[in-house]
């Protein structure tokens, strides 16, 4: 994932939600190989290909740990179906 990462050019954050992936999953993120040197934004290249992915309440784990937030809004996040986080 580090290497992943870094040959990439991505945020630090897109590693961390890479690593709640199964083994499964990322392979399907890391295949066919990107090429990301023209994408203006190539962590929304790769988190296009974790939606398609990881199903939603897996997202919203990666969310909650991504940005590091409050009880408060894990509490109403939990609340939310799955519609209304997509």
């Amino acid at each position: 994932v580090t290497d992943f990462v870094e040959t990439h050019h991505l945020d630090p954050y897109i590693g961390e939600a890479m690593l709640m992936l199964t083994v499964q999953q990322r392979q399907q993120v890391y295949h066919p190989p990107l090429n990301v040197e023209r994408a203006r934004n190539p962590n929304g290249v790769v988190m296009s290909r974790v939606k398609q992915v990881a199903p939603v309440e897996q997202r919203v784990r990666m969310f909650i740990k991504v940005n590091d937030l409050g009880e408060g809004v894990i509490d109403r996040l939990t609340t939310l179906t799955a519609d209304e986080c997509e």
